[in-house]
């Protein structure tokens, strides 16, 4: 294999993770509802790596804005 052709290989994964908790009590009334998702997508091209993780935390109830988290990882050289 040459140079050139370990440069065009490329690879893409993208993982999805989904969690839904839901909590509910009638007497004291509480509600809360929390939605988490995941996305990671990670890319190799040559001999480098790049991962990219999205995570979405959500909890209803609470009346706040969605939490959204971004995490960058490069490894590998040129």
């Amino acid at each position: 294999m040459t140079h050139r052709e370990v440069f065009r290989t490329r690879t893409t994964t993208r993982t999805r993770t989904r969690t839904r908790t839901r909590t509910r009590t009638r007497g004291s009334r509480t509600r809360t509802r929390t939605r988490t998702t995941t996305r990671t997508r990670t890319r190799t091209r040559g001999s480098r790596t790049r991962t990219r993780t999205r995570t979405r935390t959500r909890t209803r109830g609470t009346n706040q804005a969605p939490v959204l988290t971004w995490s960058h990882d490069t490894q590998g050289g040129v």
